[in-house]
């Protein structure tokens, strides 16, 4: 095959190199089979044959197992690695029959157009305009000669490059798998053998020379795969440009390598997506969802099905990506203003801050040190877990506590809630999670899209109904993939999302309403639910303003959020009992302040209501306090005194087993 020069670089045996592969490949099986014989005569005659001697015959026969079957991969590698130079030098061969035909044309044109050139020429009065005409005929097919001889020139460029990705890749065993063309091996043969150990900027440097298209994403896949966790952060870390190329969805690549997770991103209906996402990621190796997590991060950071671990590491590189633009657009906005003279338009001001925002809370998300795991009364510090994050769609999901945990809880926050404030939500989660003994919980803080800015817009149901669906999608995807017992709860407007995710088939394992808006928009009854019988539970605090909206509906409008929880039939009214469940001389928690005042003082976890301790129990299967309706005595109709059982020191309310 290297009998070829400058004017055939597609010169070369072909046939004879099919034919070679097929040979060696016959060799390939046989040594699977005399692997296969080996590992059957060890297991028959050690399985009657016992003692020192056995044991020292069976290792060596193993070990010599073990090395039929490394040399048969390493053989079978550099037959697919000859394959794909093959395929490459047909390739090569088939364009240079094209260009030489071109080229042959365009010699040949240029050699009539010359000849008639010569003709007027030698005229005793040539026309200046036939010969200005005959001339420009000359250049145009010199031109094109020119340009054909280019192009013979890039495929003798290429056929040396495919020469040095064969020898290289030979002697290296650079994995194969990419696919990506003929060019993605010379591209990765030209990666520098220093350029590992020169750290991210050399890496960097390199990747900055990648062509666009799918041989140059194909050489970039092949690259961060094969760089260690340390490697991958520190170049993300030093460049979260690279993070951006690798956000593009499922391409040829994709396909071939993991053809079952394909085929499942095409399959109709969320559930059945779901269960078929999950099949093929069963199939995969743990290298395998590394690799789809650094190369395909777009495809599986918020694909509901695919394990939360795998999600945690795609999104990391997600948020890279999103950090490396939002320095871009700052950077593009600095300049912008330090151009212009005189005061910054609001708007200018408005997306400066936007951009100086987004670009603190990627770092944080990325660099930050948080709390992660109750222990003991303390934590353990780790890395933000983020599950969901799509920053345009304002979506966003973030792990709190164990992965692995047996119950895990969905929480939706209320009215105001964004991407800018999830930490207040996080903090929210930790104080439950570090309630309960270490990693038996885990919460994840979820949004799922645009809630509603300001409480005058509360009142209106389309943003439930825009969340739902992704909710449901979200929720059982997690059910599925980790099989801990879900409980989806939501606060105040938060509650009408989930109401409505129920009504758009989320079956998970309890339902929570917190000072809930509603049982969803367009609820009047648990057979409004995909699954009736899921155990429900709901609170609210008495004179909490909640209490106005709850179970108001305008028919043909977007107001409302169906019926009010706290009354519906099939759902257990929980007690929100005392500000402090330990001091039974505590007053009753009520009023607007009780809103949140449900989940406690996050700073004094020594204070906390009898409805954080419901919360939690709901949460994890334990023991609530149902409430008691409180005495209400009137002599005149404006005179009404309202007594809450729980204001006596000594009432005991009625409990019930989380079901």
């Amino acid at each position: 095959m290297t009998d070829w020069d400058e004017q055939h670089p597609g010169r070369g045996d072909t046939a004879g190199m099919d034919a070679l592969i097929a040979r060696v490949l016959e060799h390939v099986h046989t040594l699977d089979q005399s692997a296969d014989e080996l590992r059957a005569v060890t297991e028959r005659l050690t399985s009657t044959w016992r003692g020192a001697g056995a044991d020292a015959w069976a290792v060596e026969n193993t070990g010599a197992e073990g090395e039929l079957r490394a040399f048969r991969q390493q053989l079978y590698d550099g037959l697919d690695v000859a394959n794909q130079y093959n395929e490459a030098v047909r390739l090569i061969a088939a364009r240079t029959v094209t260009i030489e035909g071109d080229l042959d044309q365009a010699r040949y044109a240029e050699s009539m157009a010359q000849a008639a050139l010569d003709e007027l020429r030698a005229l005793d009065d040539p026309d200046s305009w036939e010969v200005s005409r005959a001339r420009s005929r000359v250049d145009l097919a010199q031109e094109d000669a020119v340009y054909a001889t280019r192009q013979l020139a890039q495929l003798v460029f290429e056929r040396q490059q495919a020469d040095t990705y064969l020898t290289s890749s030979l002697g290296a065993g650079l994995p194969t798998g990419w696919g990506g063309g003929g060019g993605f091996g010379a591209l990765t043969a030209a990666l520098p053998a220093v350029a590992f150990s020169r750290g991210p900027e050399g890496l960097a440097v390199w990747i900055a020379g990648l062509p666009d298209g799918a041989e140059g994403d194909a050489a970039l896949r092949w690259l961060v795969e094969n760089l260690s966790d340390a490697q991958f952060e520190a170049l993300l870390a030093a460049h979260p440009e690279v993070a951006s190329r690798l956000m593009g969805g499922p391409d040829g690549a994709f396909a071939e390598r993991f053809p079952a997770l394909a085929t499942a991103l095409d399959v109709g209906g969320p559930d059945a997506r779901i269960a078929a996402v999950i099949d093929a990621c069963a199939g995969l190796s743990a290298h395998d969802l590394v690799v789809i997590a650094r190369c395909y991060p777009g495809v599986v950071g918020n694909l509901d099905g695919v394990p939360l671990t795998t999600r945690i590491a795609a999104n990391r590189v997600a948020i890279s990506a999103d950090l490396a633009a939002s320095r871009a657009g700052l950077a593009a906005m600095e300049d912008l203003l330090a151009e212009e003279p005189g005061e910054p338009a609001p708007m200018q001001l408005t997306l400066l801050a936007g951009f100086r925002a987004s670009v603190a809370r990627c770092e944080d998300l990325l660099y930050g040190e948080v709390a992660v795991v109750g222990n003991g009364g303390g934590f353990t510090t780790g890395r933000h877990q983020v599950v969901v994050f799509d920053a345009a769609a304002g979506r966003f999901g973030e792990l709190v506590g164990d992965p692995a945990a047996p119950n895990i809880a969905v929480v939706l926050g209320g009215t105001g809630t964004g991407v800018s404030n999830m930490s207040g939500q996080y903090d929210r989660a930790l104080d439950l999670v570090a309630g309960v003994p270490e990693h038996s919980l885990a919460i994840i803080t979820y949004l799922g899209g645009s809630m509603p800015p300001t409480l005058d817009m509360a009142t209106r149901s389309r943003y439930a109904m825009d969340i739902a669906p992704h909710l449901a999608s979200f929720a059982n995807g997690v059910k599925a993939v980790t099989g801990a017992t879900i409980t989806v709860a939501g606060h105040s407007y938060g509650g009408s999302v989930v109401g409505r995710a129920e009504v758009e088939g989320m079956v998970v394992d309890r339902i929570l309403h917190i000072e809930s808006a509603g049982s969803g928009p367009g609820v009047d009854s648990v057979q409004d639910y995909a699954a009736p019988e899921t155990p429900r539970y709901s609170m609210t605090a008495p004179g909490d303003p909640i209490g106005m909206i709850q179970g108001l509906s305008a028919g043909g409008t977007d107001l409302g959020h169906g019926m009010d929880p706290d009354i519906l039939d099939g759902v257990v009214r929980l007690e929100t009992g005392r500000v402090n469940a330990r001091d039974p001389h505590s007053p009753v928690l009520s009023g607007s302040d009780a809103h949140s005042g449900v989940f406690g003082d996050d700073t004094k976890r020594n204070v906390k209501p009898d409805a954080w301790d419901n919360i939690l129990a709901v949460m994890t299967g334990g023991e609530v306090t149902v409430w008691t309706a409180p005495t209400v005595e009137s002599t005149v109709p404006w005179d009404v005194e309202v007594t809450y059982p729980m204001s006596d020191p000594t009432f005991v309310p009625p409990t019930q087993v989380v079901r």
